[in-house]
């Protein structure tokens, strides 16, 4: 440690930190950019598997959704209606676009891969009187 100044107003300087080096900076920037791009076609693959929004008015989407490593699952239904996707939970009554909605499925340490429609409905009261 070296000292400048002298007496009560003497201060420290510190020495230098090493900087990087160019080629360390861009080995740097070069493995960062790779792993994105990376997740980036990944997440391209996971969105085709999803396809377009070809759904009826009316579909039910049920999903389960983990939002931390070891997190717990939650279940999770969606309902399109005039174009656009509503869910349950805590993001409702927010409307989704088709590619909103695979965004936020595939967002988080476990993308939601698997969705199931609901094809049979049953009224209330037979389920009930059943």
């Amino acid at each position: 440690m070296t000292y400048e100044g002298e007496g009560p107003n003497a201060y420290r300087v510190r020495a230098a930190r090493p900087t990087n080096t160019t080629s360390t900076s861009l080995q740097a920037q070069m493995e960062f950019a790779l792993s994105t791009a990376a997740r980036l076609a990944a997440r391209l693959e996971a969105t085709k598997r999803f396809g377009d929004d070809d759904w009826e008015e009316g579909t039910v989407i049920r999903f389960d959704k983990v939002f931390t490593y070891g997190g717990k699952t939650y279940a999770y239904a969606m309902l399109k209606a005039g174009g656009l996707w509503y869910s349950t939970g805590p993001r409702a009554p927010k409307a989704f676009t088709w590619e909103e909605m695979i965004a936020w499925l595939l967002e988080g340490p476990h993308a939601t891969t698997e969705m199931w429609v609901v094809s049979e409905y049953t009224n209330i009261d037979e389920y009930l009187n059943r």
